[in-house]
Protein backbone atom coordinates (compact mmCIF):
# COMPACT_ATOMS: atom_id res chain seq x y z
CA UNK A 1 0.00 0.00 0.00
CA UNK A 2 1.21 3.58 -0.64
CA UNK A 3 1.98 5.96 2.32
CA UNK A 4 -1.14 7.58 2.18
CA UNK A 5 -3.36 4.79 1.79
CA UNK A 6 -1.67 3.40 4.78
CA UNK A 7 -1.99 6.37 6.98
CA UNK A 8 -6.03 6.70 6.12
CA UNK A 9 -6.12 2.95 6.27
CA UNK A 10 -4.92 3.06 9.95
CA UNK A 11 -7.02 6.18 10.60
CA UNK A 12 -10.35 4.74 9.69
CA UNK A 13 -9.24 2.06 12.28
CA UNK A 14 -8.57 4.45 14.85
CA UNK A 15 -12.05 5.93 14.23
CA UNK A 16 -13.41 2.63 14.85
CA UNK A 17 -11.88 2.21 18.14
CA UNK A 18 -12.60 5.76 19.18
CA UNK A 19 -16.47 4.96 18.54
CA UNK A 20 -16.29 2.16 20.60
CA UNK A 21 -14.93 4.01 23.37
CA UNK A 22 -17.89 6.30 23.16
CA UNK A 23 -20.07 3.82 23.44
CA UNK A 24 -18.81 2.34 26.13
CA UNK A 25 -18.80 5.76 28.04
CA UNK A 26 -22.73 6.31 26.83
CA UNK A 27 -23.76 3.02 27.93
CA UNK A 28 -21.95 3.28 31.07
CA UNK A 29 -20.21 -0.28 30.62
CA UNK A 30 -18.77 -2.86 28.35
CA UNK A 31 -21.16 -5.40 27.11
CA UNK A 32 -20.99 -8.38 29.35
CA UNK A 33 -22.83 -10.57 27.03
CA UNK A 34 -19.80 -12.73 26.02
CA UNK A 35 -21.59 -13.33 23.00
CA UNK A 36 -24.10 -16.17 23.95
CA UNK A 37 -26.09 -13.97 22.09
CA UNK A 38 -24.90 -15.31 18.88
CA UNK A 39 -26.44 -18.57 19.66
CA UNK A 40 -29.67 -17.06 18.49
CA UNK A 41 -28.39 -15.16 15.48
CA UNK A 42 -28.20 -11.50 16.98
CA UNK A 43 -25.45 -9.56 17.75
CA UNK A 44 -25.17 -6.37 19.85
CA UNK A 45 -23.27 -3.26 18.37
CA UNK A 46 -20.75 -3.28 21.06
CA UNK A 47 -20.01 -7.21 20.07
CA UNK A 48 -20.05 -6.10 16.74
CA UNK A 49 -17.29 -3.09 16.74
CA UNK A 50 -15.02 -5.19 18.94
CA UNK A 51 -15.68 -7.92 15.71
CA UNK A 52 -14.13 -5.38 13.49
CA UNK A 53 -11.27 -4.09 15.80
CA UNK A 54 -10.10 -7.27 15.96
CA UNK A 55 -9.32 -7.59 12.47
CA UNK A 56 -7.57 -4.15 12.41
CA UNK A 57 -3.75 -4.31 10.86
CA UNK A 58 -1.45 -5.44 12.80
CA UNK A 59 1.49 -2.93 14.24
CA UNK A 60 4.72 -3.79 16.12
CA UNK A 61 3.91 -4.98 19.61
CA UNK A 62 5.50 -2.85 22.35
CA UNK A 63 8.14 -3.54 25.02
CA UNK A 64 8.26 -3.08 28.11
CA UNK A 65 11.60 -4.10 30.51
CA UNK A 66 11.66 -4.90 34.03
CA UNK A 67 13.58 -6.11 36.74
CA UNK A 68 12.24 -8.39 39.56
CA UNK A 69 13.70 -8.65 42.47
CA UNK A 70 13.30 -11.70 44.73
CA UNK A 71 11.37 -11.03 48.02
CA UNK A 72 13.66 -13.24 50.04
CA UNK A 73 17.00 -13.27 48.98
CA UNK A 74 18.64 -10.06 48.55
CA UNK A 75 20.93 -9.14 45.69
CA UNK A 76 18.58 -11.69 43.75
CA UNK A 77 17.05 -10.27 40.36
CA UNK A 78 15.59 -11.39 36.73
CA UNK A 79 15.17 -8.99 34.44
CA UNK A 80 12.48 -9.52 31.66
CA UNK A 81 10.32 -8.00 29.04
CA UNK A 82 6.36 -7.31 28.99
CA UNK A 83 5.68 -7.50 25.36
CA UNK A 84 1.92 -6.12 24.62
CA UNK A 85 0.63 -6.98 21.45
CA UNK A 86 -1.31 -4.59 19.39
CA UNK A 87 -4.69 -3.78 19.31
CA UNK A 88 -5.70 -5.80 22.38
CA UNK A 89 -4.04 -8.79 21.06
CA UNK A 90 -2.68 -10.22 24.62
CA UNK A 91 0.46 -9.55 26.56
CA UNK A 92 3.28 -11.70 27.11
CA UNK A 93 5.78 -12.01 29.83
CA UNK A 94 9.69 -12.88 28.97
CA UNK A 95 12.49 -13.72 31.57
CA UNK A 96 16.54 -13.74 30.94
CA UNK A 97 17.55 -17.30 31.25
CA UNK A 98 14.14 -18.64 30.49
CA UNK A 99 12.66 -19.84 26.96
CA UNK A 100 10.04 -21.85 25.03
CA UNK A 101 10.40 -25.01 23.23
CA UNK A 102 10.01 -23.25 19.83
CA UNK A 103 13.06 -20.75 20.50
CA UNK A 104 15.52 -22.64 22.39
CA UNK A 105 17.46 -21.64 24.68
CA UNK A 106 17.10 -17.89 26.38
CA UNK A 107 14.15 -16.22 24.46
CA UNK A 108 10.61 -16.87 23.46
CA UNK A 109 7.83 -15.41 25.87
CA UNK A 110 6.86 -18.37 28.81
CA UNK A 111 3.77 -16.50 29.75
CA UNK A 112 1.31 -15.02 27.41
CA UNK A 113 -2.70 -13.74 28.71
CA UNK A 114 -5.13 -13.45 25.96
CA UNK A 115 -8.93 -13.25 25.66
CA UNK A 116 -9.93 -16.32 23.57
CA UNK A 117 -12.94 -17.25 22.75
CA UNK A 118 -14.92 -14.38 25.23
CA UNK A 119 -12.74 -16.06 28.13
CA UNK A 120 -10.05 -15.00 29.60
CA UNK A 121 -7.12 -17.33 30.08
CA UNK A 122 -3.14 -17.67 30.73
CA UNK A 123 -0.84 -19.91 28.90
CA UNK A 124 2.20 -21.07 30.25
CA UNK A 125 5.18 -22.60 29.14
CA UNK A 126 6.33 -24.18 32.23
CA UNK A 127 8.60 -26.73 30.63
CA UNK A 128 11.14 -25.80 27.98
CA UNK A 129 11.20 -29.74 26.93
CA UNK A 130 7.68 -29.52 25.89
CA UNK A 131 5.68 -27.85 22.89
CA UNK A 132 2.68 -27.33 24.17
CA UNK A 133 1.48 -24.37 27.06
CA UNK A 134 -0.70 -25.33 30.04
CA UNK A 135 -3.84 -23.28 29.86
CA UNK A 136 -5.57 -21.77 32.58
CA UNK A 137 -8.65 -20.77 32.18
CA UNK A 138 -9.62 -18.10 34.66
CA UNK A 139 -13.36 -18.11 34.26
CA UNK A 140 -13.09 -18.99 38.11
CA UNK A 141 -11.78 -15.84 38.77
CA UNK A 142 -14.43 -13.45 37.70
CA UNK A 143 -15.11 -10.96 40.32
CA UNK A 144 -19.19 -11.01 39.72
CA UNK A 145 -18.33 -14.51 41.11
CA UNK A 146 -17.17 -14.02 44.37
CA UNK A 147 -19.39 -14.82 47.23
CA UNK A 148 -18.26 -13.42 50.07
CA UNK A 149 -17.87 -14.66 53.66
CA UNK A 150 -20.59 -17.09 53.04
Amino acid sequence: MSSDITTRYYELWEGLADALSRMEELLGTACECDNTHAANGTTCAMCWYRSLLARQPQAEPELVAFTLADSQMACKYVHGQIRIEPHGGGVALRFDGYGTYDVKGDGGFPVFVERYNGRLQLLVFADINEQEPQVINLDGAWAKLYRGDE
